[in-house]
């Protein structure tokens, strides 16, 4: 939405910078949850499974961004297949 008067109408950027002070203040509660964690998982983000296949998100992609962003980049990144 390229409009600034229509995107001040909508509320579009107070709503989004509502989201992001939500999502915000979650990660760091997870992120104080997990600070005592000494051994790290591994972690598989599966994005569908069709077909009897698996297809999981690889590296330098939106869900090892997730993954990343919540603290856990210990864990060996994310393989697909």
């Amino acid at each position: 939405m390229k409009d600034p008067r229509r995107r001040q109408e909508l509320g579009v950027d107070a709503k989004a910078q509502k989201f992001v002070a939500e999502m915000d203040a979650k990660l760091t509660a997870a992120e104080k949850q997990t600070a005592t964690i000494k051994e790290r998982k591994r972690i598989l983000f599966v994005l569908s499974t069709q077909a009897s296949k698996i297809l999981a998100s690889g590296s330098d992609t939106a869900g090892d961004g997730i993954i990343k962003r919540s603290k856990r980049s210990r864990a060996s990144p994310a393989t697909s297949r």
